[in-house]
């Protein structure tokens, strides 16, 4: 099983959080779920490593992840700021995320370090790196979509297909 979860919409800052907590005793996949099945969640473990997954596709397992004994990060952003984000005026996924066990943020909490020194401890009983927590926050690690030109078909085609829980971003 895996030692914690982080838990969120598209562009909620799972991309972001994966890379804070992936460094020299942790490792943090990101959207796994779109390319292996839950089931098999147990072969992520890494000797030496608390082992975790930051996922925008986690809706479907909600049951399972909640039965889950690893700590749970669960992050809100208003529809409004991720559709700002996808520049696109789209239908996402109806998710409930408060049904999701674990301990809640909203979006800006992620880049507040005080806040995120409590998170940090929560999730893999260690200390945070504030120097590297600075730095990531001062990075783009998110790619900027404004730049990416998709057509609004293959969009909507994705977007379906995050909502049968078949695609992850």
């Amino acid at each position: 099983m895996l030692d914690f979860y982080i838990i969120g919409q598209p562009r909620s800052g799972t991309t972001w959080l994966a890379n804070l907590f992936t460094d020299d005793k942790n490792l943090c996949y990101h959207d796994s779920l779109s390319q292996l099945p839950f089931k098999q969640f147990n072969t992520l473990k890494k000797e030496g490593f608390k082992v975790g997954t930051a996922e925008t596709g986690a809706f479907p397992y909600l049951q399972e992840i909640n039965d889950s004994s690893a700590p749970k990060l669960i992050i809100h952003r208003s529809e409004e700021e991720i559709k700002a984000s996808l520049g696109e005026d789209l239908k996402l996924p109806e998710v409930d995320l408060n049904r999701f066990q674990g301990v809640h943020v909203i979006f800006e909490d992620i880049f507040d370090v005080r806040k995120m020194r409590i998170v940090y401890k929560y999730l893999v009983k260690r200390e945070l790196n504030e120097d590297r927590f600075n730095l990531l926050v001062n990075c783009q690690v998110n790619p900027k979509l404004d730049r990416i030109k998709l057509s609004k078909s293959a969009l909507h085609s994705y977007i379906e297909r995050l909502r049968k829980g078949i695609a992850s971003i």
